[in-house]
């Protein structure tokens, strides 16, 4: 999505900077009736930046899993003067309430800045951090410099390998390729999903792409389409295998009507290059709406049977300016799904937080990324039942 690849690239105002809300305590009504049971999600302690907050650059789209060895890790784009576009790795050994000193895992090059970083750890334990190669410049031709996707492999007890240049775009910013997403089947293959704009020189029409790697990410097929609605755009993929055991790809989608986007996903079976798709449209109904954007989504499996999903969103906002939200799946489907928070940083109207992202962790806690004032800021949170059903 054009608009907010635009946010993720540009300084973003200063914003009031609040603390993260509590939980409500459980009252007895004294009726003897039982009372009617919701899930809530309770937030522990206050918002804190977990980027570095000690130079002067511009911090985004940080994006975090937990280690085989329990600890989290964290990547995001340093866009400022320490790398002018690279990528930086953080690590946390106390379940993100503590973070250690930057890892560079890859410095922008002579050409191209290295954006949309995302990392996954493979079950031999093998991390992979693909990144999305955007040319320098602001004019939108930057020929003969592409748009391009990379990845790097850290097999264990080895160094980061150097960057794989493994798709390439057009020159023209028109018709780049955006926001890559690498998934492990159960199978053991490897895909990778990301925007495209390449097949569509003549339009502003953007499918998303996939490809397969067989050997853990040294080699990976050609690019196929994925999922296309003629006309308009899916973008920003992000796949994950629910508990039901199927592939759900959250895409942003704005097919539904007047060009607003909304959240799609894409269901099919998570076998390599599965083609037989089907598309679930503007999964959240409270924001079923043309005239609200939503958009930028992440998913993330939370224990046995749930899913959250977060984005950005200008829901209950007088003002165009997106923030995160947290969403939980109904019970019973991954294809629908109830507002936990429309605004958990509580950012005031006039102001945006974007380029969001959730982790979960094995012992239930939420982490929830955003980013604003130039850095990257984190909440954390558990869900929990409650009585405070309004």
């Amino acid at each position: 999505m054009k608009t907010n690849r635009n946010l993720c690239l540009s300084v973003l105002a200063s914003i009031l900077f609040v603390a993260c809300g509590g939980s409500d305590d459980v009252v007895d009504d004294g009726s003897g009736s039982a009372p009617t049971i919701c899930e809530k999600i309770e937030w522990q302690g206050e918002c804190f930046i977990v980027s570095n907050s000690d130079d002067s650059d511009y911090h985004c789209y940080a994006r975090a899993i937990e280690l085989q060895d329990g600890r989290v890790m964290m990547v995001y784009y340093d866009g400022g003067t320490y790398l002018e576009g690279g990528v930086i790795a953080r690590y946390s050994s106390d379940g993100g309430l503590t973070w250690g000193d930057d890892e560079v895992i890859h410095a922008s090059t002579s050409t191209h800045g290295l954006d949309n970083p995302e990392v996954v750890q493979l079950s031999d334990g093998t991390l992979l951090v693909c990144v999305n190669l955007r040319p320098y410049g602001s004019d939108k031709e930057h020929y003969p410099y592409h748009y391009e996707i990379g990845v790097m492999r850290k097999p264990v007890g080895e160094s980061w390998s150097e960057l794989n240049i493994i798709y390439q775009a057009d020159t023209n910013s028109d018709n780049g390729c955006w926001e890559p997403r690498i998934i492990e089947l159960p199978t053991g293959e490897l895909e990778i999903y990301f925007a495209n704009e390449a097949p569509y020189t003549d339009s502003d029409e953007q499918e998303i792409s996939r490809m397969v790697s067989y050997d853990k990410g040294d080699s990976w097929s050609s690019a196929v389409r994925y999922c296309f609605s003629s006309g308009n755009r899916d973008g920003m993929p992000v796949p994950i295998i629910a508990p039901d055991n199927k592939l759900y790809t959250a895409i942003e989608d704005n097919s539904g009507g007047g060009g607003i986007f909304n959240i799609t996903l894409i269901e099919n079976e998570p076998t390599a290059g599965n083609t037989d798709i089907t598309r679930h449209y503007s999964v959240i109904p409270e924001f079923r709406s043309t005239a609200i954007s939503t958009g930028a989504p992440y998913l993330a499996v939370l224990g046995d049977d749930r899913v959250v999903l977060t984005g950005n969103t200008a829901y209950g906002r007088t003002t165009d300016d997106q923030v995160p939200f947290l969403a939980i799946n109904q019970e019973g489907t991954y294809t629908v799904y109830d507002v936990l928070d429309d605004n958990p940083f509580e950012i005031p109207d006039g102001y945006a937080g974007v380029c969001n992202s959730v982790t979960t962790l094995s012992d239930g806690s939420i982490l929830l990324f955003s980013n604003y004032k130039d850095k990257i800021y984190m909440m954390k949170g558990k869900l929990v039942e409650s009585t405070d059903c309004d």
